[in-house]
């Protein structure tokens, strides 16, 4: 009998291009590569340890004093400028003393000035001779979770300045006066950013276990939730309702189990030279998935999302009717799904499967695959895009239906997967982070390609290059 093999990173999402976004999370868990984002570098002598955060054990980067972290900054401009001028970065470290002033964060990718986020001798963070409340210092030998809290274009002058800094969840301090504040100014990111570097060394060894780069400015009650330093992960799940890995389960990171209906098997398969979990599914199966989600776009249904896919198909699928669903609205799969690839490889509905010359699906190859839809834009213009590996496949500009018909059920009825009964077999491969629901539609332009590893956040967006600040 013939299969058809599928790896599905599925999510739902409702958020804009350049909404809040966690655009980059590392765990150095013996490299650099990232949970979100792109990988980091390092300058300097360090190497990978394990260390004993809370009772359990953990990966960390050991770091010598003037070693530091190359961090590609993925995130557009924002706060009005052409540079990032609002964000949080979140680490959890180690310094076993703090013997001086001792860098944390340089928004000069030159590092040819001083440094823009301190400890300073007597455990104090911040900037420009502001650096704390006595009664709630930096402790030397402790793992703990540091955050500073940007936003350029608030006021200058008292507490209403958003450069702020917290440690294991509580304020620390609020720096009324930073040197150089204001949009497009010393503190607004460009393209890359150093962790821990400083023009004239004033840097300590340390260890680092987690390091999270967000686009936007966290409330304190948001970091009062991230709390202290933890041996696992730091939470990605911004946005997101549903996520499943299907490593020999139909566990869920995020929201409710999948159902499997039908037949299939945990297996493994290579992506990008890796071995990854995939599940094995018959055809005339699918997956039924829980999105969790709360009626948007003006209805009562959910009516803006994105769905993210990886997924690979042999050559024989376009024997079954030339047509395989990807995606079905309707709970009770009783008509037709709404997402197809067709005969000629295009994805869509409606008989707009994308212009020959555009990428097309290719059979034998693992890809990665958004569906962007908002049922509230305009007919002859409307927001049903696909992409494959991050890059836009087609637009189906009149979708039959494309408003509150065809748009995802309550939030207490359920998307299903490959739904359609004539389509075929397939293969899941859901990797980590691999089924996301979220709630707010996406831009899928930097959702990039399949891989092995954790897949990135689907609201990264790709931005063009940006001049240097300095």
């Amino acid at each position: 009998m013939q299969k058809l093999i599928a790896s599905v990173l599925l999510g739902l999402t409702l958020v804009s291009l350049h909404a809040q976004q966690i655009v980059g999370s590392w765990q150095f868990d013996g490299n650099f590569t990232p949970q979100i984002g792109a990988p980091i570098t390092a300058f300097g002598v360090g190497d990978f340890q394990t260390a004993i955060i809370d009772g359990q054990q953990a990966g960390v980067w050991a770091f010598d004093a003037g070693a530091y972290l190359i961090v590609p900054n993925g995130a557009c401009p924002n706060g009005g400028g052409q540079f990032l001028n609002q964000y949080t970065l979140i680490m959890d470290v180690l310094f076993p003393t703090i013997p001086g002033f001792t860098s944390l964060l340089q928004t000069n990718p030159q590092n040819t000035d001083d440094a823009d986020w301190f400890i300073n001798p007597q455990r104090g963070m911040g900037i420009a001779g502001d650096y704390f409340d006595p009664l709630n210092r930096f402790q030397n030998g402790e793992w703990q979770r540091v955050v500073i809290v940007i936003d350029t274009t608030s006021p200058s002058g008292g507490d209403n300045t958003i450069y702020r800094v917290y440690i294991n969840g509580a304020l620390h301090n609020i720096v009324q006066r930073p040197s150089g504040w204001g949009r497009d100014g010393r503190f607004a990111l460009q393209d890359v950013i150093l962790i821990f570097a400083d023009e004239d060394f004033e840097t300590a060894p340390g260890w680092i276990n987690n390091l999270q780069f967000r686009n936007y400015p966290m409330s304190d009650a948001e970091v009062a939730d991230l709390g202290g330093p933890t041996a696992g992960d730091l939470p990605v799940a911004f946005g997101v309702t549903g996520s499943w890995n299907f490593d020999d389960t139909y566990d869920a990171q995020v929201g409710t189990a999948a159902q499997l209906v039908g037949a299939g098997n945990f297996m493994t398969d290579t992506i990008g030279g890796q071995s990854a979990q995939v599940l094995f599914f018959e055809r005339n199966s699918y997956l039924r998935i829980e999105h969790g989600i709360a009626p948007n776009g003006g209805g009562s249904r959910v009516n803006q999302y994105s769905i993210i896919m990886d997924i690979k198909f042999p050559s024989n699928r376009t024997s079954f009717n030339g047509f395989t669903c990807l995606f079905q609205t309707n709970p009770a799969n009783t008509d037709d799904g709404d997402c197809f690839i067709n005969a000629a490889n295009g994805i869509g509905i409606s008989a707009d499967y994308g212009d020959p010359t555009n990428v097309r699906f290719t059979a034998n190859e693992w890809q990665r695959i958004a569906l962007v839809v908002d049922t509230t834009s305009p007919l002859g213009n409307a927001t049903y895009k696909s992409y494959v590996n991050g890059v836009l496949q087609n637009q189906v500009q009149i979708p039959q239906s494309l408003g509150a018909g065809r748009a995802v059920r309550a939030p207490e009825c359920v998307p299903r997967v490959c739904g359609q009964q004539q389509r075929g077999r397939q293969r899941v491969h859901q990797q980590p982070a691999a089924a996301r629901l979220c709630d707010e539609r996406r831009g899928a332009g930097g959702v990039g390609r399949a891989h092995s590893g954790r897949h990135p956040h689907p609201c990264g967006g790709r931005c063009e290059p940006r001049r240097l600040r300095r």
